[in-house]
């Protein structure tokens, strides 16, 4: 049987415009992080967050997905190949004008991240705003990369912007197994 152990976790006190993970030690071979998010927005709206990899902000990154919100058909998008710079849209936010106490599941798998025999370390993403309000409901699933053969030794987690941050509540653990 694997071994999974909580690397990290933390419930926000206060308002954050990201979340820093690091120290990630390097004995692992895949990484899952579980995040719960709400930002202080006001609207009625979910809106989405993005991610950076051992601090680079480079263009190095590359996302694409599908996506399915409200009642509507499926969509899909991409952002480029190795031409962004950060993980986008790789999480959803619920915001302050949601139903209250209600907060964003997303989970994130990373494989390989100690791997630097690795070029590129991908990630795959589940997330999702549920909602009793049907127009404001979001299901996303995607993948995104990074061009880096270094291990993964911080993740950054972003709110939409600073006007916005996290809200207090918002909650993650990052575990590694082997």
């Amino acid at each position: 049987m694997a071994d999974y152990d909580i690397i990290a976790q933390e419930t926000l006190t206060s308002t954050a415009a990201s979340i820093d993970i690091t120290s990630i030690p390097a004995t692992y071979a895949h990484l899952e992080l579980i995040l719960s998010a709400r930002s202080t927005k006001t609207d009625a709206t979910t809106t989405a967050g993005t991610i950076t990899l051992n601090g680079l902000t480079s263009s190095i990154y590359m996302s694409a997905g599908i996506y399915s919100i409200n009642s509507s058909t499926p969509a899909a998008w991409a952002y480029g190949y190795d031409a962004r710079t950060q993980v986008d849209n790789a999480f959803r936010i619920m915001n302050d004008g949601m139903p209250a106490n209600t907060y964003a599941p997303t989970k994130i798998v990373i494989p390989n991240y100690a791997n630097t025999s690795v070029a590129r370390k991908g990630l795959l993403i589940q997330s999702a705003s549920p909602s009793d309000q049907t127009s404001t409901f979001w299901h996303s699933v995607n993948g995104g990369h990074v061009t880096l053969s270094a291990a993964i030794d911080q993740i950054t987690l972003i709110a939409e912007s600073a006007t916005y941050p996290f809200k207090a509540g918002t909650s993650y653990y990052l575990a590694g197994w082997s």
